[in-house]
């Protein structure tokens, strides 16, 4: 049964890749996790050409199993690939998804058996729960270290938002933007999960193609709160401002886009960042956390 949340092996996707042609197909990297291994299955969410949410399945060896649709939004988009969850209580698969920046409507998938994509129950618009207008940029995580296993559902809607489940997903709390701001609207963010009781992102000051010197900040979630890298508390909200410095996008090298966050064996996140100098200058830089700075 599928068991791990964590990451697709790169050498497991290009042999998954490789093994068969599975079609035209899209997904951001702003939608996460966008696919999880286990024991029997590894499973990669995506939208596909017809414009449909789709998880592509694969056994361990890399070899196509099938593909599932996840009916509830058709937009042709590459926004529109599910973030995935291995939910803890029962090994089912959650699958959070709607059309890019579309109103009144945000799906939640959950598989009909453990460990088997092959099949989901019809999928639940969430948006009375929510309570926002519009959605894109599903993450989702699960926290097995606080009481009641809260699920964590991030997503834009006018800003980045956040909404919690502590009881498996039937229920979900009203959506509340948790980074503020100037521009907040329009800040990106990649978030990792570091064991079973934190919540890294990796946050922008805004789109570098639209924001001057964007900028690159840190924040992470635990205990109920949020802080700066170095433990400072920033509060249940935040001003991303207030969070902790990663690119100044003011430099020589110019504005920066969060590419990648992950968490290492001693709890501290390093990340990757590209840089523009100019239209046709990309750089990219990688950012590591010592213990005290940056």
């Amino acid at each position: 049964m599928l068991e791990s949340q964590s990451a697709l092996p790169e050498a497991g996707l290009t042999s998954a890749l490789a093994s068969r042609e599975i079609g035209p197909g899209a997904w951001t990297w702003y939608n996460d996790p966008r696919a999880i291994k286990g024991g029997s299955e590894l499973v990669l969410g995506a939208q596909i050409q017809t414009g449909q949410t789709v998880v592509n399945r694969f056994n361990t060896s890399g070899v196509y199993q099938g593909r599932t649709v996840l009916t509830g939004t058709v937009q042709q988009d590459d926004h529109n690939n599910p973030a995935l969850l291995l939910r803890a209580s029962d090994g089912k698969l959650m699958a959070w998804y709607s059309a890019h920046n579309a109103s009144e409507a945000y799906y939640q998938a959950i598989s009909t058996n453990s460990g088997d994509a092959s099949a989901f129950a019809t999928p639940t618009n969430l948006d009375s729960q929510l309570g926002k207008t519009i959605y894109s940029y599903s993450n989702s995580y699960q926290l097995t270290g606080e009481a009641n296993d809260p699920i964590y559902l991030f997503y834009r809607a006018g800003g980045p938002n956040l909404s919690t489940s502590t009881d498996d997903g039937a229920t979900l709390s009203t959506g509340v933007q948790f980074i503020t701001g100037a521009n907040s609207d329009r800040v990106y963010v990649k978030f990792a999960q570091n064991g079973d009781d934190r919540i890294d992102c990796l946050l922008t000051s805004g789109n570098p193609s639209e924001t001057v010197n964007c900028t690159i900040y840190h924040a992470y979630y635990q205990g109920g709160t949020w802080h700066g890298t170095d433990g400072t508390v920033l509060g249940s909200t935040f001003d991303f401002t207030a969070a902790t410095l990663v690119w100044d996008g003011s430099t020589v090298d110019g504005e920066g886009w969060n590419w990648d966050i992950q968490i290492d064996g001693s709890g501290n996140p390093h990340c990757l960042i590209a840089v523009f100098p100019s239209n046709t200058d990309h750089r990219y830089r990688y950012a590591k956390w010592n213990g005290s700075a940056w």
